[in-house]
């Protein structure tokens, strides 16, 4: 329970820690916390096999969450020092833990969730599709806040373990 209050406490903080959320666009703002939420995801995520050595957060691409994750430098999941990676390839994240896709067609995210299926990897996107593609965490911006949508099915299709604290604060689940 404590690790609830834990995650509860800190999630209503992001909103505050990042300068408020009106008139929210894609500002550096939202990216940090994107960022800050998908760091937290990974706390509340565990995989088959713990990730030894360091702990992989990649962004596909050129993206400002990227800027965001960069700023974990320092930090740790599961006793493993992040580490943040850009991949251009779906061959390129096959060794990440955490994956955010920011497609810029839905062939693209197509491409990367079928070629990436059989990996234990936390897909994150933003992309309006990506809920329907079978990426496990997506983003969903309303006004005034940054929210999210779980496909638990997927999560463990992939083989990873979300945490029920964090099941309680999505806006959906499938």
């Amino acid at each position: 329970m404590p690790r609830l209050w834990l995650l509860l406490a800190w999630l209503s903080f992001l909103p505050l820690a990042f300068g408020g959320t009106a008139g929210w666009a894609e500002t550096a703002d939202e990216s940090e916390l994107k960022a800050a939420y998908i760091y937290r995801f990974a706390q509340f995520t565990t995989w088959a096999e713990p990730p030894s050595g360091k702990f992989d957060f990649c962004v596909q691409g050129q993206h400002s969450v990227g800027e965001g994750l960069r700023k974990l430098r320092g930090k740790t999941v599961q006793g493993a020092p992040v580490h943040v990676v850009r991949v251009d390839s779906p061959e390129a994240a096959k060794t990440c833990h955490v994956l955010f896709l920011h497609p810029a067609k839905r062939s693209e995210l197509v491409e990367w969730v079928s070629a990436l299926a059989a990996r234990t990897i936390l897909l994150v996107s933003d992309s309006p599709d990506a809920f329907q593609e079978n990426v496990t965490i997506v983003f969903a911006v309303e006004p005034n806040r940054v929210t999210f949508k779980i496909n638990l099915s997927q999560a463990r299709a992939s083989g990873l373990f979300l945490s029920a604290q964090m099941l309680k604060l999505a806006q959906e689940i499938r």
